[in-house]
């Protein structure tokens, strides 16, 4: 047959008990598996690495949510999760799914829930994710989807799709970047995901789910294993971003009314201390410092507010920056070379420098590049903005919120013209090292890009670590950003999904 149909599960994690079926010509079962089944009852296995060793559960989101990645010999396929079971013929079940050539997706609808808050509010009740990634996502929603909130929920036991028309391949990309960035739940955010699709591409119908004349479900508690568990959360008490506006304000105001504050004052005059801190105003730079106590080493920041990260002192500062991009303490050493894009004030710097490391950083916000002039003054420092092609662009500025960027942010509070680059371009302006033990990239919201021009500069690149969170326009690069980086053999060695960062380690090294 010219278009067979490839009916997949999936077994990540632990040995399912596949149930037999009989191939045909026109009828492929498979099921994606990262171990050997005694008995495979007619399904061809394909093995494969999870994308997240940690999180099994989110890697089994993969081939789920991405057939295209997966299947790209077939066009057509129909995900089954392991606790359906089917009474009809797979083809039976396609042309119920699929009734028009333009659908692209079909599924049934949730039955037991009316609006995918319902939906959010039984995750939560049920413990299905950590609370503090459920509430995040809702907050989003309401802040960015709110008819995502109120849209009906689609259950994700059964997708039929032709899954490599164009449409349907964006809006699955969608699909899995929030799964990654968000709950694991995946029905959380399927619905939003097929909202990039027309209409008349989706045929989603009403139906009881525990039994149709095509499938009845559950036909057994498959018992999740134990690496189906998320990464322990409660590390995002110490490495997860730390300053929400509201808390900003609170510990602002606190702070100056104790006098905590730094007013103006001669140069390099601290007048708060904390601890093991403590905070000046250097009048002749016009910047504000953050000072270790004991060893007298300042930070100087692009802005009071940012003074604030530096509460619990500089040391803790620069152990939290590592713990954020899950960038082990001894990945650095001497003569090791970082290049860091997105520098803004050089924190990352100040760990290279102490490590013994070459420090090359780019940061094209000029406040931000003063701090980190006074930060690193040893290291080879450059105020371009990184892209995917060379000339002059407009920079929007966010300074105090450190998210001035190429992409314009919701909050800018200006604009400059600076030059704009590749990075493989810079290098054969200004020779490149030979090697490239880490690669930071920070772009709010241009990651893609950066990474587009740097494909050359990659091969020489043993880790990389990017910060893919939803810096454009709500949205996080996370698809694009793993998709390039893997597609040139790059693996994710470790993850912070709530801030949606990825350390990846070139394969061999």
């Amino acid at each position: 047959m010219g278009d067979p149909l490839a009916v997949y599960t999936l077994s990540i994690g632990s040995e399912y008990v596949l149930p037999e079926v009989q191939p045909r010509a026109d009828l492929h079962y498979i099921c994606f598996t990262d171990r050997d089944h005694a008995a495979p009852n007619g399904w061809t296995l394909r093995r494969i690495a999870p994308l997240l060793p940690e999180d099994l559960f989110r890697s089994s989101r993969d081939p789920k949510a991405r057939p295209h990645r997966w299947l790209g010999d077939y066009a057509r396929s129909l995900y089954l999760d392991s606790t359906v079971h089917l009474k009809k013929d797979p083809l039976a079940l396609w042309d119920h799914l699929m009734p028009r050539d333009e659908v692209v997706f079909g599924a049934l609808y949730h039955s037991f829930r009316d609006t995918v808050l319902d939906e959010f509010n039984a995750v939560i009740e049920e413990r299905l994710d950590f609370h503090k990634t459920v509430r995040a996502q809702m907050a989003a929603y309401r802040a960015h989807h709110p008819e995502a909130l109120t849209a009906r929920p689609v259950w994700g036991g059964m997708l039929a799709r032709r899954h490599m028309d164009a449409g349907c391949v964006h809006a699955m990309e969608v699909w899995f970047a929030s799964i990654l960035r968000h709950s694991r739940r995946d029905q959380l955010s399927l619905p939003l995901a097929l909202s990039h699709l027309s209409p008349g591409q989706t045929h989603i119908l009403s139906a009881d789910l525990r039994e149709t004349e095509f499938h009845k479900w559950p036909v057994t508690s498959q018992e999740k294993p134990p690496g189906y568990r998320v990464a322990d959360e409660s590390l995002s008490a110490k490495f997860g971003k730390p300053l929400m506006s509201k808390r900003i304000k609170k510990l602002q105001n606190s702070l100056r009314k104790r006098g905590l504050l730094p007013g103006q004052s001669g140069a390099g005059t601290p007048r708060a201390r904390a601890a093991s801190v403590a905070f000046g105003h250097d009048a002749q730079l016009d910047l504000h410092f953050a000072e270790d106590v004991s060893t007298r080493k300042r930070v100087y920041v692009s802005d009071q507010k940012r003074l604030e990260l530096y509460k619990d002192g500089v040391s803790h500062r620069r152990a939290w920056i590592l713990g954020d991009y899950r960038v082990p303490h001894d990945l650095v050493g001497a003569g090791d070379v970082v290049v860091d894009v997105g520098a803004n004030i050089g924190e990352l710097g100040l760990w290279v420098e102490a490590q013994g490391g070459r420090y090359i950083a780019f940061e094209p916000d000029p406040v931000a590049f003063k701090a980190l002039q006074n930060n690193t003054p040893d290291a080879d420092l450059y105020d371009v903005a990184l892209s995917d092609s060379n000339g002059t662009a407009e920079f929007y500025l966010n300074t105090a919120e450190a998210d001035s960027s190429l992409f314009k942010p919701s909050e800018a509070h200006g604009s400059i013209t600076v030059r704009k680059v590749t990075l493989d371009s810079f290098f054969e302006e200004v020779g490149a090292p030979e090697a490239i033990r880490l690669l930071k990239v920070e772009a709010e919201g241009m990651e893609p890009e950066v990474l587009a021009g740097a494909l050359a500069t990659l091969q020489k690149v043993e880790y990389v670590a990017v910060d893919a969170g939803p810096e454009r326009g709500g949205d996080n690069t996370v698809p694009a950003v793993l998709n390039c980086l893997m597609g040139l053999g790059f693996e994710v060695v470790n993850c912070y999904l709530v801030r949606g960062t990825f350390l990846l380690r070139r394969q061999g090294v």
